[in-house]
């Protein structure tokens, strides 16, 4: 006799729940591995890491040396510490740090813009994956459904009341049905296979389980996406080119500080004692004004000017052109629910027409041929529904990636 541990054991796997891939636990996991994630946030951290030099600039030059030197007839020492900084009415630190600062912000941008849109990839790859899985499990029920056609019609052969053409049309209709679950099996594996590999993941060949999908005729009001942000944070960038190149147009001042702190000892004095060092200290003005480079740098102050135009209308037109892609946008979605809601009745209305006519073949009242015209009808709408729910869910999650909000409400 078998022991309670042993019928225990048998039981567990049955207690467990069932592994399933679940989209954004796959995507919170393995986000941040791709290569798109990695490469936009190396280039993030760079502009961070350039803005930080930018002040660093900021600091003087400073050095501290020191020295000793073993000639034949003498020996020599020597030690010293030099701080100086220079400033100019046409400081560049002051560009710098501004140039570098808004490179920063377009590169915060750019990689969250660079993350939604990796999510909303993924997104589209899991859906496709989730259509394919359902396709196979409704071609699977219509199987079974011609199956029992089949069966039903060799019966109804027996008694005379079904042709051997009838016959034959049925098992060619569930041959071919049979030919599409093989070739979506085939279209999974592919799908799979690339999905995962996006992922750079293994696959450990768990189901995958249908996301929620809301269909709601919410939609939030237009402003300024990312690409605008950017380009108005370029714009910025070429003004202060414009504004740097109209200051050298000016004379040049500079203002130098200095400090020195020096041995002023013999080589019989100690490096260590204070008492023979000496310090001096100074600063200076210059004024100077460039006769012929000037020619030069109006023209460039004329480039930019006329840069500055440019990039100007670019951003008017290219904000025009966001409104009405936007409002295209929202009335694709619009109509993608309403006709999500006619598709909802002509399955509703696929199902009890298939019904009626399963209970009319049985009595013999219609040919397999309408029977299975039935079944397709009820196989288009249920597929038909499924593609458009999932054309819904990346239409709205479109508009938010088009919007830079959160897609999935979360990334």
């Amino acid at each position: 006799m078998k022991s309670p541990i042993f019928f225990v054991l048998l039981l567990i796997p049955l207690l467990l729940p069932a592994q399933v891939y679940k989209l954004e636990d796959l995507i919170s996991e393995k986000l941040e591995a791709t290569f798109n994630y990695q490469e936009t946030k190396a280039n993030m951290e760079n502009s961070k890491s350039q803005l930080r030099s930018s002040y660093y600039e900021i600091l003087p030059s400073a050095t501290v040396s020191a020295s000793k030197a073993y000639n034949k007839n003498s020996d020599s020492k020597n030690a010293s510490l030099n701080i100086s900084k220079s400033l100019s009415l046409n400081e560049p630190t002051y560009f710098n740090i501004n140039t570098s600062s808004l490179n920063k912000k377009n590169s915060l941008l750019t990689f969250e813009k660079k993350v939604k849109q990796t999510v909303y990839d993924i997104l589209g790859l899991y859906l496709s994956l989730i259509e394919t899985q359902e396709s196979i499990k409704i071609q699977e029920s219509i199987y079974a459904i011609k199956l029992k056609n089949h069966q039903m019609t060799e019966s109804l052969m027996e008694l005379g009341k079904a042709t051997i053409l009838d016959l034959q049309s049925s098992e060619i209709s569930l041959l071919d049905t049979e030919i599409n679950i093989k070739e979506l099996k085939t279209s999974f594996l592919n799908k799979r296979r690339d999905f995962f590999r996006t992922l750079e993941m293994e696959d450990e060949g768990y189901p995958f389980e249908s996301p929620t999908i809301g269909v709601t005729e919410e939609i939030q009001d237009y402003k300024s996406p990312v690409e605008i942000e950017i380009e108005r944070n370029q714009l910025k960038i070429t003004k202060l080119n414009l504004l740097q190149n109209r200051l050298s147009l000016l004379p040049d001042l500079y203002i130098s500080a200095s400090y020195s702190y020096s041995f002023t000892g013999n080589n019989e004095n100690s490096l260590l004692n204070n008492d023979y060092y000496d310090d001096n200290y100074g600063i200076s003005f210059n004024v100077s004004y460039p006769l012929f480079n000037q020619l030069k740098q109006r023209e460039n102050v004329s480039r930019l000017r006329r840069n500055k135009i440019i990039s100007e209308l670019r951003l008017n037109l290219q904000e025009k052109k966001f409104v009405d892609d936007y409002n295209s946008l929202k009335q694709e979605y619009m109509n993608a629910i309403e006709v999500y809601d006619i598709i909802e009745k002509k399955m509703e209305l696929a199902e009890k027409n298939y019904q009626l006519a399963e209970k009319r073949y049985e009595l013999n009242l219609i040919s397999q041929t309408e029977l299975e015209d039935s079944q397709n009808r009820l196989l288009e709408s249920e597929l038909a529904k499924l593609k458009q729910l999932h054309s819904i869910l990346l239409k709205k999650e479109y508009l938010n990636l088009f919007l830079s909000d959160k897609i999935l409400n979360r990334w």
